[in-house]
């Protein structure tokens, strides 16, 4: 497996592992709610991640998209990824809520469904990388 490939398995896990410390720890005074908003874009950038490293392994460097649309049109086009598109979107969607629209706190099905749909991006790598 290429260097760069880990590197971008890495930092999936590191944001996976961010978003529950994140949603668990205590909050600062001055916070009137959790960062909810926080945790659904952590876990899309982590897809983001584990999208990364598939497209670095499988077709090299010069094939990481620069945006969100070159990486869409990406995962549309290829077939052995197409099975992540729904929970790519989803959490695309959620991420630009949180990040543009000011939602500042999600339901808790909401957090669970986004890292439900993460850990289906993962696994979907995981299996087409061959890795655990």
């Amino acid at each position: 497996m290429d260097g760069r490939t880990q590197l971008h398995l890495d930092a999936a896990e590191r944001h996976k592992n961010l978003a529950p410390w994140l949603l668990h720890s205590p909050r600062p005074p001055d916070l009137t709610s959790y960062p909810d908003e926080w945790v659904v874009t952590i876990l899309f950038y982590s897809a983001v991640h584990l999208i990364s490293a598939y497209l670095m392994e499988r077709a090299g460097p010069g094939s990481i998209p620069r945006s969100h649309a070159e990486r869409f049109a990406e995962v549309g086009r290829r077939p052995e990824l197409r099975s992540i598109v729904m929970p790519y979107t989803e959490l695309y969607d959620w991420s630009i809520a949180a990040r543009y629209a000011a939602r500042p706190t999600f339901a808790a099905t909401d957090l669970q469904a986004a890292s439900d749909d993460r850990d289906r991006i993962a696994r979907v790598i995981s299996q087409l990388l061959g890795v655990e």
